[in-house]
């Protein structure tokens, strides 16, 4: 089979409903003008496959990839925006919008703060943080998200990690009266994790684990603090 029997054109097929929420149907996209009319050919196949590529990568997506940088424009001012892009790789952008995939235990203890009246070397604060260590990376984010409604650590370590109103707000534990029939809640926006006092390491972390698979709601009590 040669090239040419492929029939092969400057134009490519795409489906908007891999990215799109507005159901558009398969459309035909010239990749040079007037592409649905020129033959892929031995001599003109490299530049075909670089228009090909470069379509599938960033054309097929060029309405998603505006809007991401819109947003950005909420939170980065033109100058910044241009400083990041001579300054930060790729991998650099995602971790400052995206954070640490690994959540280091020891920096989110050193930089964790505690409601009035919890002692810090207590049986309570020491059994979270014993229970915390002894999960898995997938359980220990689900905690993460819990507490904050993000799974990632921020790029910058627990001691920048943000809350209500684009403020800083450190992770907070506060320690509740009511016993083992009581789930652990959290107020997302404070960074606060509202944990009863229980009888053993164990419970703890059989209700911490019950809380974080099933949460779900909204704790109207949280708006209060």
């Amino acid at each position: 089979m040669k090239l040419e029997d492929l029939c092969l054109t400057f134009d490519a097929e795409h489906n908007f409903d891999e990215y799109s929420a507005k159901r558009k149907k398969l459309e035909t996209v010239d990749l040079k003008p007037g592409g649905s009319e020129i033959d892929v050919t031995e001599e003109n196949k490299a530049e075909y496959l670089q228009l090909f590529a470069q379509h599938r990568l960033l054309g097929g997506i060029k309405e998603q990839v505006q809007a991401f940088q819109r947003g950005l424009g909420v939170f980065f001012s033109t100058p910044l925006l241009a400083r990041l892009r001579r300054e930060c790789t790729p991998t650099d952008i995602k971790l400052l919008l995206c954070g640490a995939p690994e959540i280091d235990v020891d920096d989110w203890q050193a930089s964790a703060t505690y409601s009035e009246g919890v002692e810090l070397d207590s049986q309570e604060v020491a059994w979270f943080w014993s229970v915390l260590r002894g999960m898995d990376k997938e359980a220990r984010a689900k905690v993460l998200d819990f507490c904050t409604g993000s799974a990632q650590a921020p790029a910058t370590g627990f001691a920048n990690l943000m809350g209500y109103g684009n403020n800083q707000q450190k992770f907070c534990l506060e320690l509740l009266a009511g016993g083992p029939d009581r789930l652990p809640t959290a107020a997302t926006c404070f960074n606060k994790l509202k944990m009863p006092r229980y009888a053993s390491e164990e419970q703890l972390r059989e209700r911490l684990l019950v809380a974080i698979s099933s949460a779900q709601g909204f704790d109207e009590g949280a708006v209060a603090v």
